[in-house]
């Protein structure tokens, strides 16, 4: 899928799970359930690598991959998850060189990547993060949100434009598709928890527990 623009703040020619819009040197960032982004994001990838035939191992093989690699770096794992081991040795390695354009699972660790941004930019003052979820619930007072941080006039948005769906169409079907454990998707929620809480730490308490449910 190419390189992950949310891990280079210093670019901001592309986007990919996380909403990027440039203007006037101001950043917005938009990110959901780091479970969701996880499996329904790169799932798509995942799913275009077994149609081209790049790809042999079940979602969970890729899952315990990224795992394994994300303990070498050094971040801490939840104990006891259920995903087997399948590559080793010089493959791993090599895998592990790009883990953070490619991983599933780290493509959800938000705090991790807001980090390099703040690095850049200043939170609520050229740098806006705002929910998925929140946009999608409320989108008027959001849209309103974006343009008084933008500094720019007041629009009024067709009620038609929030009814119709800009994503891709393989969100929904990859969505439809999905078939994963209750043994899976409990660990992911809780492997993602300490990070959620980090990124609250980061962007202010009413971030805090609002993933904590998960998506399913």
């Amino acid at each position: 899928m190419g390189q992950n623009y949310c891990d280079a703040p210093q670019s901001s020619q592309s986007v990919l799970f996380v909403s990027i819009v440039s203007a006037f040197d101001l950043m917005i960032l938009c990110s959901l359930d780091p479970e969701l982004t996880s499996i329904i994001f790169q799932y798509s990838h995942y799913k275009m690598k077994i149609e081209r035939d790049q790809e042999s191992r079940s979602l969970e093989d890729v899952l315990g991959t990224d795992l394994e690699i994300l303990t070498r770096k050094n971040f801490t794992v939840a104990a006891d998850d259920p995903f087997p081991r399948t590559i080793h040795g010089r493959d791993l390695k090599k895998k592990a060189r790009f883990f953070k354009a490619k991983s599933l699972v780290y493509r959800g660790l938000y705090a991790d990547q807001l980090k390099e941004w703040l690095q850049y930019y200043t939170l609520n003052e050229n740098l806006l993060v705002i929910r998925y979820e929140r946009l999608n619930q409320e989108p008027t007072k959001v849209l309103k949100e974006i343009l008084d941080f933008l500094g720019a006039p007041e629009f009024e948005f067709p009620a038609e434009a929030f009814g119709q769906s800009y994503s891709p169409v393989i969100w929904s079907e990859s969505h439809n598709e999905l078939v994963l454990s209750n043994e899976t998707r409990t660990y992911l929620q809780r492997f993602y928890k300490p990070y959620n809480d980090e990124l609250a730490d980061l962007l202010g308490e009413e971030w805090r527990g609002v993933w904590d449910e998960g998506w399913y």
